[in-house]
């Protein structure tokens, strides 16, 4: 027999269904309701008036026992439809499970609307089936495109992670986890798993990893990064690219990190890096490096607190030092010279050797004035220069020598920040003037010199635009005993002489301008286009092993790039390789061999002939022939018109030993007259030029004026 507690239970469980039921329904039968009303012409105000009551019978099949429950239906002007139900149990003995419901509602247009619950669940078993069996196929074409994804990644080298931004799943590939040297897991993690506990623990920079990883649609899709190491190994750097999959409607929000290992790649970038800002001889930055930081500090100045002074000096009687001693002393005692340097600076001073035996310093003061910063500048200077007055020991010998000093302050800058390294540069010269062993400021009546190279830039770019540069050729003749009893002597190739008339200055100076100012590229760029041009209109004549020389500047061959744009400007202008040889001096090898041997070498691969020019005035002559391979040595000009006494004799023979010995040509240079010419041949040097020879230059036979060999 039914309890009342368990009537009062199924009256409560039957209120609810009526009400969940009857919420799913109503809104239903009212939209039929008013379309009725609509049809049969009645107006809003009727048709709410007869939509206040509908009714609700639930039926019992089984036992035939209804159930009445009276929704009250109230019409908003909003249109929503709100109801409140009340259920009278007729029978209080009814068992829901017995009955198999369905609704009958009934209008007060008498109008019947029934619905049968069963098919209503058949209907939403269906959509819900339905929708099971595509979740179900959606999810097998993911996976299928899923699995022909990491198909693909895995046939590449590269370790690979996947994010599934929308299912929050990530998964790290077996390659990437052998690059890290961790345990390797198939199993998805989630991406908070993956933030928290794994890449943190494996990179630096994860902060920003992290937002690089995250930020689907940033514009950012290559990042490097380096692994942080265990202990005691060795530190790798890794190549991280973003890859959205595009084309696949299944992987979507997939996005797919390769992970290379670049560490390979970044030592050696790391390497040339050092060959361009580093100093070869004495490991101190170059002068590119110098200049780079002069730019950085001068774009800097006005958002900090300091201010800056430049100090430029060099050794005096250095050469006298390499004539003495040789130039393998000389190079250490430059080494020497660095590391005393460096021990008696600031950590805040920045060092560079930018030439030769010059030296550069960069020497901060924060919140200083002019007269603080000049005071402590001359207290740097005295104190450098008297540390370098003090003896050196150098394989076992004692050398003492001075050096000058010029002092520039950032005052005294102009626009360019290299105009403050020519002011030092002025500085430094008036230092030597006064005797040597000197530190000397700046002044401005020293910017006669400076509006001298400011007007004779201002040249040589009118030449450049108006193509006023021209070449001279100075023939290189055979001048061995063997060709003597010719009646004429035979041109074996051409030196291109850099001229331009309407620049008043010598060659040199304007070479020097152009190095200062950054336009050497350019002079050199324009000496090819009017050899290019001459050979094309037939005034220059080659035969077959004719070659014209064309002199590159040190500052050229130490540009990691000067190959490559050399070879591509002989190219514009149609000149083949194996007609040019490129003169170099022995100053460009001294800052950075490496850099200069690099750029020599890939020239000579493409046919290019090279020639040490100037041998003998150098710091490490004998050095740089067992470094780097010449195809010619050219002997300055210093040793033919010296006197021609017994020591300049074996001087002079010497270097023609030497050539021989390496079998390599050498060529005299500034022959200017017969007993210099006979004398040559007699010492066994096989090629000349001079002045004297270009009478036995069939394309010009009149008297010509002295050339000083500038460039």
């Amino acid at each position: 027999m039914t309890s009342d507690l368990d009537r009062r239970h199924q009256k409560t469980t039957l209120d609810k269904k009526v009400d969940q039921i009857s919420a799913i329904i109503l809104p239903y039968v009212v939209d039929k309701e008013i379309d009725i009303l609509k049809a049969i012409g009645k107006s809003e105000v009727e048709r709410n008036a007869q939509l206040r009551s509908i009714y609700i019978h639930l039926v019992g099949i089984n036992q035939s026992i209804a159930i009445n429950s009276t929704p009250r239906v109230n019409l908003p002007a909003t249109g929503q439809v709100t109801y409140q139900s009340t259920t009278n149990l007729v029978n209080q003995g009814l068992k829901v499970a017995d009955l198999k419901i369905k609704f009958s509602l009934t209008s007060p247009t008498n109008n019947l609307v029934r619905i049968n619950i069963l098919a209503l669940i058949a209907i939403f078993a269906y959509f819900l089936i339905k929708k099971q069996i595509n979740s179900t196929l959606i999810a097998e074409k993911r996976k299928i495109a899923s699995l022909g994804l990491h198909l693909a990644l895995e046939a590449s080298s590269d370790g690979w992670w996947e994010i599934n931004k929308s299912e929050n799943k990530a998964l790290v590939s077996k390659k990437l986890c052998n690059l890290l040297s961790i345990k390797h897991n198939d199993k998805h993690k989630t991406i908070v798993e993956l933030n928290a506990n794994w890449w943190i623990n494996y990179f630096e920079q994860s902060y920003d990893l992290i937002k690089f990883l995250c930020l689907q649609n940033a514009s950012i899709t290559h990042k490097e990064v380096k692994i942080l190491p265990e202990k005691g190994k060795k530190l790798h750097h890794i190549s991280i690219k973003r890859v959205k999959i595009l084309g696949n409607k299944y992987i979507k929000d997939t996005i797919v990190f390769m992970l290379t290992n670049v560490s390979e790649e970044v030592a050696n970038r790391s390497r040339i890096e050092d060959m361009a800002y580093t100093d070869n001889l004495t490991k101190l930055s170059n002068r590119v490096s110098f200049e780079l930081e002069l730019e950085k500090l001068s774009a800097e100045k006005n958002r900090h607190q300091y201010r800056y002074s430049l100090l430029m000096l060099d050794i005096d009687n250095f050469k006298l030092l390499n004539d003495i001693n040789g130039h393998i002393i000389g190079d250490q005692f430059l080494r020497e010279i660095s590391n005393r340097l460096r021990l008696i600076l600031r950590p805040m001073d920045f060092i560079a050797r930018i030439g030769g035996d010059e030296f550069v310093i960069i020497a901060r003061f924060p919140n200083s004035n002019d007269e603080d910063i000049m005071r402590r500048s001359l207290a740097i200077g005295e104190k450098i220069r008297k540390a370098i007055s003090k003896p050196f020991l150098v394989d076992d010998l004692a050398l003492q020598y001075n050096c000058s000093i010029g002092i520039c302050i950032d005052k005294d800058q102009s626009d360019s920040p290299l105009s403050i390294l020519d002011n030092a540069d002025l500085a430094l010269y008036d230092a030597k003037d006064k005797g040597r062993n000197k530190v000397s400021f700046f002044k401005d009546s020293m910017k006669d010199v400076v509006s001298r190279r400011a007007s004779l830039k201002e040249m040589i770019s009118e030449a450049l635009n108006k193509k006023t540069i021209y070449i001279h050729y100075q023939p290189i003749f055979d001048i061995s005993l063997k060709k003597r009893g010719q009646q004429k002597l035979q041109i074996v190739g051409y030196e291109a002489l850099f001229r331009c008339d309407h620049i008043n200055a010598s060659p040199g100076q304007i070479i020097k301008t152009a190095e200062r100012t950054g336009q050497i590229d350019q002079v050199t760029e324009a000496v090819i286009d009017a050899i290019g041009n001459d050979i094309k209109y037939n005034k220059i004549r080659l035969i077959s092993t004719q070659k014209i020389s064309i002199n590159v500047s040190a500052v050229e061959i130490l540009n990691p790039n000067f190959s490559k744009q050399l070879l591509d400007r002989l190219a514009q202008n149609n000149i083949n390789n194996d007609q040019i040889c490129i003169e170099v001096t022995e100053t460009a090898f001294i800052s950075n061999i490496e850099l200069a041997k690099r750029n020599i070498a890939l020239l000579r691969l493409e046919n290019i002939q090279v020639a040490m020019d100037d041998f003998g005035t150098g710091y490490a002559s004998i050095q740089t022939l067992r470094n780097i391979k010449f195809d010619q040595i050219k002997i300055d000009q210093s040793y033919i018109q010296g006197p021609m006494n017994d020591i300049n004799l074996a001087l002079i023979k010497s270097l023609i030993w030497t050539a021989r010995a390496i079998n390599v040509d050498l060529v005299a240079e500034g022959i200017e007259t017969e007993e210099q010419l006979n004398t040559l041949s007699s010492l066994g040097c096989t090629l000349g030029q001079g002045f004297f020879l270009d009478q036995f230059d069939e394309r010009n036979m009149e008297a010509k004026t002295p050339l000083d060999k500038h460039f």
